[in-house]
């Protein structure tokens, strides 16, 4: 009899879960071919297409991605060399991310804290936008949501402590970040097991899975983190690392408040859900030092994340704010506020505290709506696609074609195959090599030539065009979100 009621208190909540679970794919998996990939999208395709030899060079040599996802890549095209089965690996590792979160009442997570949570990731426009990206983000929110499950578990009355050790020692394998999260569950593990134990006991139960996860940083290091180290510094992540004097110490505040906030509003589905954060996190933070609130592991490891996350980011080791290299922290983020949210439930009295948690619930619905709306997770970044199709229908088989290098990934993923394609270099640090390999390759008596661009740096579309003007007649054929195509004839 017991057994029966616990299954019919149970349908309610599986219910709810189906229902989530088909929204969420329905948001992860329409249009996943639709867009363009673009040039980061198109590099991680084009380093995953050949054989698993090639692939492991291709990462050890040009990608800033560890080793794990570009093999899942490699399986996933060669079932089917297409951008949907490229996208597919995100798309799948973003919906099992919600798939775990939903499980967290098998190792203690009120069922109402899970369905909060598992519905923030789903109807956040971050989260759907990096499950159609062929990048690793989303494979490794999904490792972050395992990593906290086989934290919970570790930590649970049955002790299992391999789950942990694994997903540790995947975790450098997968993304960077990965690791500034293990080093906040090592952290919490030891603080845990000290209240409880001496310190040397609680430091041998933290040895394990710190071991795994120092040899899952040894692989990753001799594979592919060497590529990323000489990338730390990329000029769009300069906000995100703290560049002021270290003895500012409001100088330090206002960064991290600044990038905390960015953070938030990045991770969470719209202002609302991020402006009913703050109360409700202080509630849960008051009752919790009055020893009324649950959740206690939960908040204290957020905490830490949060904190190594900032050490990292004035050390100038790891980014910190709103940007995708912070992705993998939603779930925690997620739960933590989903925990925040029973807390003030539990501090009102019936019916009332159901009716709060519906409104979170409806709260976190319009929110997320908005915030779809208004970031449109679907929305072309580098329409590739546009200019391929204006080659197509108006370019001559024989006119020569010159590509932009920011063009160049996905002319060749989407497989242009023309005679006279011309593919221009890099040259930023010096741009008038622009300018010469283009009078060298035009030194060849064209009458009429194309011109691709796509992913732009700075004002280098423009440069090249205005030296053409001076010979050429230019016409703009195709004006397509971040690419263009042009024509070109000799006066």
């Amino acid at each position: 009899m017991a057994r029966s009621e616990q299954e019919v208190r149970w349908k309610p909540y599986l219910f709810a879960c189906a229902l989530l679970l088909l929204a969420a794919a329905s948001a992860r998996f329409h249009g996943l071919s639709d867009r363009s990939l673009w040039l980061d999208e198109a590099f991680a395709a084009n380093n995953s297409r050949g054989s698993l030899v090639d692939t492991v060079g291709n990462t050890q040599q040009r990608n800033s991605s560890p080793i794990i996802y570009p093999l899942i890549l490699q399986l996933a095209l060669k079932i089917d060399d297409s951008a949907a089965s490229a996208r597919m690996p995100s798309a799948v590792a973003s919906l099992l991310a919600i798939v775990v979160l939903l499980s967290l009442p098998r190792v203690g997570i009120d069922r109402r804290v899970a369905f909060l949570a598992a519905l923030m990731l789903a109807f956040s426009s971050s989260q759907i936008r990096y499950a159609q990206e062929v990048r690793e983000y989303s494979l490794a929110v999904f490792l972050a949501t395992a990593m906290l499950y086989t934290y919970l578990l570790y930590c649970s009355e049955r002790e299992r402590k391999w789950p942990l050790t694994v997903t540790l020692l995947i975790a450098p394998l997968v993304q960077y970040g990965l690791v500034l999260l293990g080093a906040a569950i090592l952290v919490s593990i030891f603080a845990e097991r000290w209240r409880k134990v001496s310190w040397r006991h609680a430091l041998l139960g933290a040895t394990p899975p710190a071991a795994a996860m120092a040899i899952g940083g040894g692989i990753s290091l001799w594979l592919t983190l060497r590529f990323q180290w000489r990338h730390t510094s990329a000029w769009y992540l300069e906000s995100h690392f703290y560049g002021g004097n270290p003895t500012d110490l409001i100088s330090i505040g206002k960064f991290l408040l600044s990038n905390l906030y960015g953070l938030f509003s990045f991770v969470l589905p719209g202002s609302l859900v991020v402006g009913a954060a703050i109360p409700s996190l202080l509630v849960a933070l008051h009752r919790e030092t009055h020893g009324a609130a649950s959740g206690f592991r939960e908040l204290w490891l957020a905490a830490i994340a949060l904190a190594v996350l900032a050490a990292a980011a004035l050390a100038h080791v790891y980014p910190l704010g709103g940007i995708r290299q912070d992705l993998f922290v939603a779930p925690l983020i997620a739960l933590v506020l989903a925990t925040a949210y029973l807390s003030v439930s539990q501090s009102l009295s019936e019916p009332t505290n159901r009716s709060w948690l519906f409104g979170c619930s409806l709260l976190i619905l319009i929110s997320g709506g908005f915030d779809i709306k208004n970031n449109n997770p679907y929305r072309e970044v580098e329409d590739i696609k546009s200019v391929i199709s204006g080659i197509e229908s108006g370019a001559s088989p024989e006119d020569p074609i010159y590509i932009y290098y920011g063009a160049r990934p996905a002319i060749e993923f989407y497989r242009l195959e023309r005679e006279g394609i011309f593919y221009g270099s890099m040259n930023r640090l010096n741009r008038e090599n622009y300018i010469s390999e283009l009078s060298g390759w035009l030194d060849q008596k064209f009458s009429k030539v194309w011109l691709v661009f796509s992913h732009p740096y700075k004002d280098e579309e423009r440069y090249i065009l205005d030296y053409l003007r001076e010979e050429w007649e230019l016409t703009q054929q195709v004006k397509a979100t971040g690419a263009s195509l042009y024509s070109a004839t000799r006066r």
